[in-house]
């Protein structure tokens, strides 16, 4: 058992990558791909603004549609209440990571779907302006 506990503290020394480059400073492939420390405290704080903004936007949408204007009224009620037991402001940021996953897949879909739009709006300016020329045609297809 120490035979092999040796053998692989002498394979760790000496790690080389499949492709043949040795790792600097004898680090693990599994530590290349982390974040400095500071990096880390800058994406984390980005992905909360990001999430702060989603849960402001959502909200606002929500309060316009007749049925889920209850669902914002409900957050800023728990949002409330949870300020007031903890006395804590900090505890009235409900949901706001889960919020930036979601406002992602929005944002992400929205962005995926911008072409096909910008296109259908080109056929569409194309075809009011003359109705079955070349160039409404072509912006069909």
């Amino acid at each position: 058992m120490q035979a092999h506990a040796q053998s692989i503290e002498g394979l760790e020394s000496g790690l080389v990558l499949a492709s043949g480059i040795p790792e600097p400073h004898g680090g693990t492939p599994r530590a290349r791909g982390r974040l400095s420390r500071g990096a880390g405290m800058i994406h984390s704080a980005l992905d909360w603004l990001f999430g702060l903004l989603s849960v402001l936007l959502g909200l606002a949408v929500f309060s316009v549609i007749p049925v889920l204007n209850l669902l914002s009224l409900g957050y800023l009620l728990e949002a409330s209440g949870r300020v007031a037991r903890t006395r804590r402001l900090r505890d009235g940021f409900v949901g706001v990571r889960k919020a930036a996953c979601a406002g992602g897949v929005i944002l992400g879909v929205w962005l995926a779907v911008w072409p096909a739009r910008f296109v259908a709006g080109m056929w569409r300016d194309a075809d009011l302006i003359s109705t079955g020329s070349r160039v409404a045609v072509a912006w069909r297809v």
